[in-house]
């Protein structure tokens, strides 16, 4: 179970990771993108 735990949270701290980074190579164009697709709707 143990071993599970560790898993997960490798798992969990490599995805959040993986967002910052993607955020940080997107920037704010990620928020006007949100922002266009929601005033197409």
């Amino acid at each position: 179970m143990e071993k599970f735990i560790d898993n997960v949270n490798a798992y969990l701290s490599q995805m959040k990771i993986k967002q910052t980074y993607i955020s940080m190579k997107t920037g704010s164009d990620t928020k006007s993108l949100l922002a266009a697709k929601n005033l197409r709707i």
